[in-house]
Order: C-alpha cells, then structure tokens, then sequence
C-alpha cells in the first residue's frame, strides 16, 4: 500500500520511501513518526540533502519559532479555558515536547557523524544550546556530554559550562527565613568544634602521608622486579643463541623465513587494524572511496592489500629451489591458519589471492611437494573465499563472528558503487530514502566493526619496520608469471625474463 501526503511523501507500508527535505525535518519534531529509521537515516545520510552548517541554522530557526509560538498558544489556551472550549488532541502536543525531541535528533545527529562536529558547527551547537539550559536542562546536558566526548575539553576555561555538576532538573531556592538561621548557625559555631575539626584534619594528613609512603615501596618493588626480569632475559639469550624470535631483534637482516609464523600473523593483523579503525564515514558517501585524497585511509587499505600479494608472491616465485618454495608456501599456509583464528580476513583474502594466482598456481612441482595435511586445510578455509553469489559464504562467516574483525572491504565497497549507479537520487523531485537506506545499512555494518573490543596483542618494531621497508617497494612492473615458467617450464623455452 502506498500513501501520498501532500506531495511531500510517499509511504510503502508503513516505510518512507519518498520525502522533501521539509517534510524530513518536520519529521525530527515529531514525538510519534510513522517511520522513525527515516529520521536516522536522514541525519546519517545529511549531506545527500544539505551541507552541515545549513541544515543546523535551519534546526536553530525552527526551535526558535517554536518558543515564540509556546508563548502564543499559552495565552489563547487560558482564553478557551475561560470560555469552557474544548482543546483538541493536536493542540495538546505541546511545542515543548517537539523541542525535545529536537534536541534529542540533534544529540542523536552528533553520536552519528562525530566528525562533522569537530570544527565550526560545535561552537554554533554550544552557542544555541547554552541560550535554553535553563528550561531544558537534561537535553542540553545530553548533547554538551557528547560534545565533550569528541574533544575532551573542559569548557569551564571558557565560562561556558560546568560540566563537572550536572544539571537538576527541579531547582528548588530556599526560603530567606532559612538562610538567616543558617547564617546564624554558622556564626556561633563552639570552640569545641574547632577543635575537633584541627583534630580530624591532623589524623587525615596522617593518612596521605601512609598512603604515599605505601605507594613509594610499591613503585620501588615493581622497579626491581622489572631489572630482575631483563637480568633473566639476558641470560637466556645468552643460553639459547638458535631461538628465531629472540635472534629477530639481534640480527640486523631479517628474512621472510626466519620470522615464526604466528608472529607474523599478529604483525600484519596490528598493522591493517590500525588503519581500519582511522577509516571514518565520510569517506563512503557520494562514492569518495574512489579518490585517493578524499578518502586516505580507505586508499590504505588497498595499497595494503596490493602491496602484501606483490609482497607474497614475491617470496615464493623468487626462490631459486623447490625446496626453498615449498617452504615458502608452507609458511604461508600455516599464517592463514593463525590469521583465521585471529579473523583477519583481509589479509586472508590476500593470501587466497596470491596461492589461487595464476603465477603461483602453475608451480605443479612445488604444489606437489606441499604436505597434504597443510593443503586440506587450506582448501577448506578457501571454500569461504570464493567468488560465487558476491561472497556469499565470507559474508555469512563476518555476520556470524561477534569478536573482533578486520573485514574485507572489497565487497562493501562493491555494495556501495552498485548502490550509487543502479538508484537515482530523486523520484519525481522527491529525495530516494530507498537508496539512503541501503547506504546506511553497508556503511553502518562496517561501523560496527569498529566499536568492537582490540586486538590484545604486543608489537614488535623489528618485524613491524621490516613489512614496511617490504610493503614500500616497487614490484608492479615485475613479470611475475614470465619468471615462473622460467623456473617451472612445461615446455621448452627460446627467451629467458630474468
């Protein structure tokens, strides 16, 4: 069923498909909306309808208005009451509720896109709200806490606001008669009671010297046993001189074969992780993944995902022997098995990449010296990695993970540009929700990843410096699968790429 209201909206079932930008706004006043994702998604989605500052001065102006008219309707109220009128269920609806719930969108707008707040619009959110903390006290502590998250500041430098002591909703004046007993209470206080308090303040100062005489012994003792430790690692160094993970960090050059393999898990899963937590919302919409300087942390993220094939199939088609490349393999096999567990599947989907290549799946003599126990595995994990029904099993296995996770971004971003191509941006001059909808829906769900617990997980500098000084190089113009079937030849070759 589809309804029509004035032109300004289409409603399919209870869910708005079609709207004005007036009619949007109207619907963040609305204490009861018909479909209240549509306020959410509007505020998410904002820019596809206005720029920041225009849409909060239009906010600002609104709420405005609907003071002035608070103050309108109050007086002919008390005429109808006079009078013995009967007021209506819709006069009933006071503009002090629509202020609240207002404030409440605005809050909910901030906790969205924090982003957008941390420049101009905050100064003009805080100059509007500080002008109404007296009437509407809880809202507009809401929405100044929220501001304080972003930049944990504290605005009493400014003489804006305490926030150190929340407002009260009912602030109750004493009676002056009060106030003078009071006064003259603490006039007349005893000698006898001074001397108590001398007493008490002498026995608390005791206290805090104890207590920072315990602290003192406690800092030593940690001390101590931190310089008993490193005397400990010394000495096993000294004792076990063939340990690879300690022999990292003396060793000067490192190679891609002495580095264990589930610490090279953990270092690339810190790696990509760091950068997947600094990729913010805007760099989604109107599809600004696709520039590199509208869009740098996404842009990361490919160059990562590029860089650690080249990088990959660089070690294993660069060996000289067989052996030397079924090691290689191997070593890479057991990383997605630790990668796995981890639920690092960005890197897992490179190392999919790189052994399903065409470069290295040709090596049939080193595929064939490769332990079956190591390539079932594999072969198992590799059933989520297919391509068939737009990753239909990795999708599945990423929803069903509740812990942390480095998801692949190929396929949101796959999402997102069939979203922008395949939907107009207006039906018949009205704004298509059905498109901001499923925006919100992709870019929400990589959001969500972020909120996630971190990674528990210590780096180390050596193994950290040596993947990039690796990741940086250049390896694009490298005839990869020419050298391949130079050293694996299935047929006699004339040239050699080398």
């Amino acid at each position: 069923m589809t309804n029509n209201i004035n032109n300004q909206a289409v409603y399919q079932e209870n869910q708005l498909e079609t709207a004005s930008v007036d009619y949007l706004i109207q619907q963040l006043m609305d204490p009861h909306p018909c479909d209240p994702k549509a306020t959410e998604i509007f505020l998410f989605c904002y820019s596809y309808f206005l720029e920041g500052d225009v849409l909060l001065n239009r906010l600002i102006e609104i709420f405005e208005n609907l003071e002035i008219q608070k103050e309108n309707k109050k007086k002919e109220n008390k005429k109808k009451e006079k009078e013995n009128e009967k007021i209506t269920e819709e006069e009933k609806i006071t503009e002090e509720e629509k202020q609240k719930v207002l404030l409440k969108n605005l809050d909910l707008w901030i906790q969205l896109r924090p982003r957008i707040f941390l420049g101009d619009l905050s100064v003009t959110m805080l100059n509007f709200v500080l002008g109404y903390q007296k009437i509407f006290q809880n809202q507009v502590f809401k929405i100044i806490e929220s501001l304080e998250a972003l930049y944990s500041i504290e605005v009493n430098e400014t003489n804006l606001y305490d926030f150190e002591k929340k407002p009260k909703l009912q602030i109750k004046q004493p009676n002056k008669q009060k106030q003078k007993k009071n006064n003259r209470n603490n006039n007349g206080i005893n000698k006898k009671t001074k001397k108590k308090e001398k007493i008490i303040e002498k026995k608390m100062k005791m206290k805090k010297k104890r207590k920072m005489k315990k602290e003192k012994e406690k800092e030593k003792e940690k001390e101590k046993e931190k310089e008993k430790e490193k005397e400990k690692e010394k000495e096993n160094d000294k004792k076990s001189p063939n340990n690879k993970s300690k022999n990292i960090t003396q060793t000067k050059k490192i190679t891609f074969l002495d580095i264990p393999t589930k610490e090279f898990a953990e270092q690339i899963t810190l790696f990509s992780h760091e950068i997947f937590m600094k990729i913010s919302c805007e760099e989604f919409f109107h599809s600004r993944y696709v520039d590199p300087n509208l869009s740098p942390n996404v842009s990361k993220m490919k160059w990562l995902f590029q860089s650690l094939t080249l990088f990959l199939t660089n070690e294993i088609i660069m060996q000289e022997t067989v052996k030397d490349r079924v090691l290689v393999i191997e070593k890479i096999i057991e990383a997605s098995f630790y990668l796995f567990e981890l639920r690092n599947y960005h890197s897992l989907t490179v190392i999919q990449f790189t052994l399903n290549s065409s470069s290295v799946n040709r090596l049939e003599h080193t595929w064939k010296q490769v332990s079956k126990k190591k390539y079932k595995k594999w072969r198992n994990i590799n059933n989520y990695f297919t391509f068939q029904m737009n990753y239909k099993n990795l999708r599945r296995l990423i929803n069903s993970q509740g812990n942390v996770i480095i998801p692949f971004l190929g396929f949101y971003l796959k999402d997102l540009g069939l979203i922008e191509e395949g939907n107009p941006d207006r039906i018949q001059n009205l704004y298509n929700l059905k498109k901001l909808r499923l925006i919100h829906l992709t870019i929400s769900a990589i959001k969500n990843f972020q909120f996630r617990e971190k990674y528990h997980l210590k780096k180390k500098k050596q193994i950290q410096l040596y993947l990039a000084n690796e990741f940086n190089q250049n390896r694009k113009d490298i005839d990869y699968y020419g050298i391949a079937v130079f050293k694996e030849p299935r047929k006699k070759l004339k040239y050699d790429p080398l």
